[in-house]
């Protein structure tokens, strides 16, 4: 065990697994110690099963006042589970700065790896001559009967020794069409696979393309009978990057050639739909020298048939009075004849806007400004208005720096209900996906380190932007790590919202791809 304090001087009392910090210090000066304020930890990890507590290596606990970044204001333990005592428990109390005050105290539990596998937090607030505690239990979850519930088992898309780290889905009147990168082909070729609503298959894994380069983050579209597919081309560690389009038959079998659109970026995101009887397709470019580099969100119009530009050339979607253009994340939603588009601008604020028949871009309208970093964002379309969601920094790092923040925008880009999609306080959440349920909400995924390892949550969020669960739904409970979920709504009838979720899991050793179907009330 390693007892890690910062600031100012102290001696330490030691009483079994009880440790009590004492101030020589000016900051307290010769009070009398009962005077002085005390925050107790009592950790707790025997509620998790044997599995979950043999994965972990060392236990981080660390309290500090809220909102202050003066390192006197924080506190740290490192522990392994030989501190821990028979009853798999740690306590202790120390004397906090300043002596009155909210404090925050997470505890951090790290594998081998010295990956996170889970963190608890609590908020104390802290008075002169009282003692508060903060009791932090882990506890192996366990899923019961709620709003969403499972309508068959998970099932294992990219059945291959190989795995897979990247898909999408589409629900299509009757089945779902599933794109996935096989890594026991080239570096990941992609493949499809048609499913039922609950996830049977319907047919055999079917090749789309053989490339020596990475092929990841495909987008589909309903085209004619059957389907565009689009997809980044190669990394960061293998740049530039370029974006592949080709044409899939109704079961998902290649047709024709690919058609290649070169780019300057490291990763370009593409994302694609049918709008005015075209293909309206965004991503990620770069422009200008290496080190004085503009990044580009684009918007395009593309020929159903050939994928050629149409109706000129792509477009960039820059805020106004920008003197230089760092945007990324482009997302794009249809609703009737209104195509509207939300990007990030500066990496810190996200704006929404209409795009034309013609490639007009419409005056955009302040979504999100922050002094945090926004990323990861996506749009769906929501009833008669459009809903994005994006992950922020706005968190605090003990307790989660990663937090999703959704927002409804009008056809005509004004802005709605705005919120967090996330509690505050319950761990990192990242890679926001979502879906309208048809009436009242969307139901966004995403995964969080909020249990054991990152595993997948659903939360549903209303028109007027409150969370309908509290806690969210758990769809996941693996041994490892889930993430990159997608959600896709199959139908809407008397027994709730039908759901597809899709994610991808590292629990067998090797990230393969899943799927699985829930009904929510």
């Amino acid at each position: 065990m390693s007892l890690l304090r910062t600031g100012f001087s102290s001696t330490w009392l030691a009483i079994g697994f009880a440790e009590v910090l004492t101030l020589a210090s000016p900051l307290v000066g010769c009070n009398d110690p009962a005077s002085y304020a005390r925050v107790g930890v009592d950790l707790s990890v025997a509620g998790l099963d044997e599995k979950k507590r043999a994965l972990v290596k060392h236990i981080t606990i660390r309290s500090h006042a809220e909102g202050s970044t003066d390192p006197q204001a924080t506190y740290e333990v490192q522990l392994t589970p030989a501190d821990l005592d028979k009853s798999l428990a740690y306590h202790f109390d120390y004397v906090p700065y300043p002596q009155k005050g909210a404090f925050v105290v997470t505890a951090t539990l790290v594998g081998a790896g010295n990956e996170q596998l889970a963190i608890r937090s609590e908020r104390v607030v802290v008075k002169p001559s009282k003692t508060v505690r903060a009791k932090i239990d882990f506890v192996s979850e366990v899923k019961t009967a709620g709003p969403c519930t499972p309508e068959a088992d998970p099932v294992e898309v990219s059945d291959t020794e190989g795995g897979s780290k990247t898909f999408t889905l589409l629900w299509d009147t009757d089945h779902y069409l599933y794109v996935y990168a096989d890594l026991t082909h080239g570096n990941g070729d992609l493949v499809s696979v048609r499913l039922d609503a609950v996830g049977n298959r319907l047919s055999q894994p079917v090749a789309i393309n053989s490339s020596a380069r990475i092929s990841s983050l495909p987008s589909l579209a309903k085209v004619g009978t059957g389907y565009a597919l689009a997809w980044q081309e190669g990394n960061f560690a293998d740049v530039p990057v370029t974006i592949q389009l080709r044409h899939l038959d109704e079961n998902g079998a290649p047709l024709g050639n690919i058609r290649e659109i070169p780019t300057n970026a490291d990763e370009a995101r593409p994302l694609i739909l049918p709008a005015f009887d075209k293909i309206a397709m965004t991503w990620i470019d770069h422009r200008g020298p290496t080190s004085d580099r503009e990044h580009l969100a684009l918007v395009a119009f593309l020929d159903p048939v050939d994928f050629a530009f149409r109706v000129g050339q792509p477009t960039p979607l820059v805020a106004p009075g920008a003197s230089k253009v760092e945007d990324a994340f482009p997302g794009i939603a249809l609703v009737g004849d209104t195509l509207s588009a939300s990007w990030v601008t500066d990496d810190q604020s996200v704006h929404s806007t209409t795009v034309g028949p013609d490639l007009t871009i419409g005056p955009p309208t302040d979504v999100y400004t922050s002094e945090f970093t926004a990323q990861q964002l996506w749009m769906v379309p929501a009833g008669n208005r459009f809903f994005t969601v994006w992950e922020d920094l706005s968190g605090d790092q003990e307790t989660g720096r990663e937090r999703i923040r959704g927002a409804y925008t009008a056809l005509d880009t004004s802005l709605g209900a705005t919120d967090l999609v996330t509690e505050p306080l319950s761990g990192s959440a990242n890679w926001p996906r979502a879906a309208y349920d048809g009436h009242s909400s969307v139901a966004v995924v995403y995964y969080q380190y909020r249990d054991f390892g990152s595993q997948i949550y659903l939360q549903r969020f209303s028109t007027d932007g409150e969370r309908l669960e509290e806690p969210p739904v758990q769809i996941t409970d693996v041994l490892g790590h889930a993430k990159y979920p997608n959600i896709q709504l199959t139908r809407s009838d008397a027994n709730g919202d039908h759901f597809a979720i899709g994610w991808v899991s590292d629990h067998t050793g090797v990230q393969r791809v899943y799927f699985q179907a829930f009904a929510c009330q």
